[in-house]
């Protein structure tokens, strides 16, 4: 038998491979991710202006974590307020599918995140051979879904 010029040598190695080359090519940039649904929420416009608390639908409360149970602060505030508002949420609990999961609830399968940012701080060595080492802030994304969903079911 002749191998075949290019064939994968089983299922594991193609698929890593292929991970492989969509991670280099397309990475995932959370701070434009954000900037971009900010700025589409403001070309939609604000449309007739209605004092918060008379709205029918919507939240003026801070987005909160389900779990932690604490406000999301920052640019996350505005980012999931533009998620809601975009997807007709009106609940401010939000979580991950892990937090939703020991809360008792199940995202459905092809429900679309919203993404929120945190950073964590990272113990650098200088690059110089200095004694102390330089804290640096590595921005991490996070995908959570909003309680109020059409995707969130209870078990």
């Amino acid at each position: 038998m002749v191998p075949v010029p290019f064939a994968p040598r089983g299922r594991n190695r193609a698929a890593r491979e292929q991970r492989e080359t969509t991670v280099t090519k397309e990475r995932f940039d959370i701070h434009q991710h954000i900037t971009d649904k900010i700025v589409s929420a403001i070309e939609r416009g604000a449309g007739e202006f209605r004092l918060p608390w008379h709205r029918g639908t919507g939240n003026i409360m801070r987005p909160v974590n389900i779990a932690s149970k604490k406000a999301y602060r920052g640019v996350n505030v505005v980012a999931l307020w533009a998620y809601a508002e975009a997807s007709g949420y009106s609940s401010c609990t939000w979580g991950t599918y892990r937090q939703w999961a020991e809360a008792g609830a199940q995202i459905r399968k092809g429900e679309k995140a919203a993404y929120v940012v945190f950073y964590k701080e990272l113990e650098v060595a200088p690059e110089t051979g200095e004694a102390e080492t330089e804290t640096r802030l590595f921005a991490r994304a996070t995908p959570v879904f909003a309680a109020i969903s059409p995707a969130l079911s209870r078990r």
